[in-house]
């Protein structure tokens, strides 16, 4: 997945509507200044950037898909979900 991101970040694309600037200004007198760069810059940086998903014997893609239930009602309720 790591892969698939930094390939095509266009597709992507995370907004945040938090002005990580005024953020960081506002709590510069917080007592656990460690914890708010963390924030700081995982709101400005990504929380994960180098997050290394890939696991020796794990698979590189999960579907997780479940088929479509026979019971019509239950495939309506799945689909207006």
């Amino acid at each position: 997945m790591a892969k698939t991101i930094s390939e095509n970040p266009s597709l992507f694309k995370i907004v945040t509507p938090i002005n990580v600037d005024r953020f960081e200004f506002l709590l510069n007198d917080h007592p656990n200044q460690p914890f708010v760069k963390s924030v700081y810059h995982g709101l400005q940086d990504g929380f994960w950037p180098f997050a290394d998903t890939l696991k020796d014997g794990y698979p590189i893609t999960h579907d997780a898909s479940l088929p479509t239930p026979k019971d019509p009602a239950e495939a309506s309720f799945l689909h207006a979900q």
